[in-house]
C-alpha cells in the first residue's frame, strides 16, 4: 500500500503517466492527490487559498454571479420579497440568495452594512453581484473577525480564507469596499446554537443570516433596523480598517516604514524586480528620487539598512516580463508615479540588470519572472514581506494620484505568504505555470542587456 512514507518519487509517476492514457484533467486530479498525501489535506489548502488570492489581487475578475445551490431547491425566478408583515423567513441557499439580489435592486447602495465572513462563497457572489449593478454611489463597510494568534492549522486557514476573499475586493476600483477587522479567540463554528448570527443592512431592509447560509430573516422594522446600524457603527469605530488610503509617500512610508526593511528575509512580488536589489543604496539616493519625500524616504532606508552603502536584497521576487521591459527600455518604475520617482538613465540600466541577473542564478534566491501566459497581472500592486512578521501591500490607482495600502504584523500570514513563494517557484503541481525557470528569467535579462547595449533600448 502507498501512504506518506511510502510515495514513489516524482520522476517514477512521470514516466508511469503516458502508460495509464489518462486524460488532461484526470492527470491533473491525478498531481493533486499526489500532492495532498505529499503535503498534506491542510498546508494544500493553505497554498490553495493563497493561490486565490495573489491571482486576484493581480489580476480582479469580477463577473455575473455563480448560480446559488440549494439542498434540493429549484430557481422560481418569480419569488419576490414580501415584507408586509415587518419580516419574512426564507430558507435555501438559493431562495436567501435570489431574495438578496431582489433586495438590493430596491434599496439604496450608498452604505450597505455586512457583518458576515468570507468563509462561504456566498457572500463573493453576493459582492460579484453588486459590482456589476455599475452604481457609482456603490459603498460597502464590511465588519469581520479575525482569530487572534492563531495556532493551529484550522485556524491559520480561517483567517487566509477570509483574507483571500477580502484584499482582492479591497484593492480593487470597481466597487467602493471598506473592510474592518477585530480579532477574537475563537470564531463561530457550525455547531454554534446561534441560529442567525450574521446580519446585512441595505438601506430599510435588516438581513439575518444563518451561519451556513441557507435560512435568513428579512426584516423592514425601522426601529429594529436603526439599532442594528447603530450597533454596527459602534464596531467598526472599535476595529481596525484593513485597507487604508493614502495621496502622498509620507503616508506610506508611516505604515510601511523602511525600519522595517532588512537585507534578511526580504520578499517581493509586483510588476517590477524590487528596485534596492539593483543598485548600489547610494547610487539609488542620486538617480531615484523624484521630490524631496522620496529621496528623505531612501535616506531612511539607506540609514536603518544594516548592510549601510550596500543593496538591500530580496532573496524572493517576482515580477512581471512588462514591468522588466519596461524598465530596461524606458527607465520607468511602474509601481510609482512619475512625480515621485525619476526616469532611470540608460548607462545605469545596464548594470542594474547585471545585479538583478547575479541573483537570478544566486544560490539560496528565488528571482523569477511571472509567466504571462497562466499569470496575467493587470494592476500596478506590490506585496513586500519582511523577516520581522510584517506583510505590506501597495496599489496605485489608475490615475496615480493616491493609493491604497494593507499592512498586516502577523507571523502566521507571513510564512503562508513565504512558504507560497518557496513553493511557487519549485513546485511542479499546483504553481507549476505561476513563474518561469530560471533559465528562461535569465534569458529575459540578458535580451534586455543586449537591446541596451545595442541601443535598441535607449
Amino acid at each position: 500500500m502507498i501512504n506518506a512514507n511510502r510515495l514513489p518519487e516524482q520522476q517514477n509517476i512521470e514516466k508511469l503517466i503516458p502508460f495509464l492514457k489518462l486524460t488532461p484533467d484526470q492527470t491533473k486530479d491525478l498531481w493533486r492527490t499526489y500532492e495532498i498525501i505529499s503535503s498534506g489535506e491542510q498546508l494544500y489548502e493553505r497554498r490553495q487559498f493563497m493561490l486565490s488570492m495573489v491571482k486576484r489581487i493581480f489580476h480582479p475578475e469580477f463577473s455575473s454571479p455563480k448560480l446559488y445551490k440549494s439542498n434540493g431547491a429549484s430557481p422560481k425566478t418569480g419569488t419576490n420579497v414580501n415584507l408586509r408583515a415587518g419580516h419574512i423567513i426564507l430558507k435555501g441557499r438559493y431562495e436567501v440568495a435570489h431574495s438578496l439580489i431582489l433586495a438590493s435592486l430596491n434599496q439604496p447602495d450608498d452604505d450597505i452594512c455586512v457583518f458576515a465572513p468570507f468563509t462561504s462563497d456566498f457572500i463573493s457572489d453576493f459582492f460579484k453581484h453588486l459590482s456589476s449593478k455599475g452604481s457609482k454611489t456603490l459603498h460597502i463597510r464590511h465588519l469581520m473577525h479575525f482569530i487572534k494568534n492563531p495556532a493551529q492549522p484550522k485556524e491559520i486557514n480561517f483567517n487566509l480564507q477570509i483574507l483571500s476573499n477580502v484584499l482582492p475586493l479591497a484593492f480593487t476600483d470597481l466597487i467602493d469596499y471598506h473592510a474592518y477587522y477585530t480579532y477574537v479567540q475563537h470564531p463561530l463554528v457550525a455547531e454554534s446554537q446561534i441560529l442567525h448570527p450574521y446580519y446585512i443592512i441595505m438601506g430599510d431592509l435588516l438581513i439575518h443570516l444563518a451561519i451556513d447560509f441557507e435560512a435568513a430573516v428579512f426584516i423592514n422594522i425601522p426601529d429594529v433596523v436603526k439599532e442594528y446600524r447603530d450597533y454596527f457603527n459602534l464596531n467598526v469605530s472599535e476595529a481596525q480598517q484593513l485597507v487604508r488610503t493614502g495621496d502622498n509617500l509620507k503616508d506610506l512610508a508611516e505604515y510601511f516604514p523602511p525600519s522595517v526593511i532588512k537585507r534578511s528575509g526580504f520578499c517581493k512580488m509586483g510588476k517590477q524586480p524590487w528596485l534596492f536589489s539593483m543598485f548600489n543604496l547610494e547610487t539609488a539616493l542620486k538617480i531615484i528620487p523624484g521630490n524631496k519625500d522620496v529621496k528623505n524616504t531612501i535616506d531612511h532606508i539607506v540609514s536603518s539598512s544594516s548592510d549601510n552603502g550596500k543593496r538591500i536584497d530580496a532573496h524572493i521576487s517576482f515580477f512581471s516580463r512588462e514591468g522588466l521591459i519596461e524598465f530596461s527600455k524606458n527607465g520607468k518604475i511602474l509601481n510609482f508615479p512619475e512625480k515621485y520617482v525619476k526616469i532611470i538613465p540608460a548607462k545605469y540600466r545596464t548594470n542594474s540588470l547585471k545585479m538583478l541577473k547575479e541573483h537570478v542564478e544566486r544560490e539560496g534566491y528565488m528571482v523569477r519572472v511571472f509567466n504571462d501566459n497562466f499569470f496575467h497581472i493587470t494592476t500596478n500592486i506590490a506585496i513586500q514581506i519582511t523577516h520581522d512578521n510584517h506583510v505590506g501591500i501597495s496599489v496605485f490607482d489608475n490615475k496615480h494620484d493616491s493609493y491604497r495600502f494593507f499592512f498586516m504584523n502577523e507571523p502566521t500570514l507571513m510564512d503562508a505568504f513565504i512558504d507560497f513563494l518557496e513553493y511557487a517557484a519549485n513546485s511542479p503541481f499546483l504553481c507549476s505555470n505561476i513563474v518561469c525557470s530560471q533559465d528562461e528569467t535569465i534569458a529575459l535579462i540578458d535580451d534586455c542587456i543586449e537591446k541596451l547595449k545595442s541601443g535598441e533600448y535607449k
